[in-house]
Formats: C-alpha cells, sequence, structure tokens
C-alpha cells in the first residue's frame, strides 16, 4: 500500500508513472552504493515530472540512464 493524497492505495492502482515514481524512490533510499540506475520507460511522465526525476537523481548523486519512447525515426541521445 501507498500512500497518496487521500489515504493508503494499492501499489496496482497506481498510474504507470507513479509507479514508476515509486520504484525510482525506493531505488534510491537505501544507501548501498547504488552507483547507476536504468529508468526504463520515461515517456510515462510529464516533461515537469521527468525533469523532477532527474533532479532527484542527480541531487542524490546517481548517475542514471533513462530510456523513453517517441516518434522520431532519429535517436537522440542527451547528456544531463
Amino acid at each position: 500500500m501507498v500512500r497518496l493524497g487521500n489515504g493508503p492505495l494499492p501499489i496496482s492502482n497506481l498510474s504507470e508513472g507513479q509507479q514508476l515514481l515509486l520504484c525510482v524512490d525506493v531505488a534510491i533510499s537505501k544507501p548501498n552504493n547504488l552507483q547507476i540506475i536504468l529508468i526504463d520507460g520515461a515517456e510515462k511522465l510529464s516533461t515537469e515530472n521527468r525533469e523532477k526525476l532527474y533532479a532527484k537523481c542527480k541531487e542524490k548523486g546517481l548517475q542514471f540512464i533513462a530510456t523513453r519512447t517517441s516518434d522520431s525515426n532519429e535517436i537522440e541521445v542527451a547528456y544531463l
């Protein structure tokens, strides 16, 4: 169960974006020498939430690779 707003919710009731954010929060909450994380499916987040997630990872000193799909035929690599 996760507490969001009006009370506890089963994780299965969360949106895919909320589930993604929860997974990252769990991964970075344990100080176990985590060096890098892979965040697959970043397209599930709004631009604002994606930027907040990236900022949170950078603040924690994590290296991360975030992938997301797009309609473009070009591969884009961005360094933050």
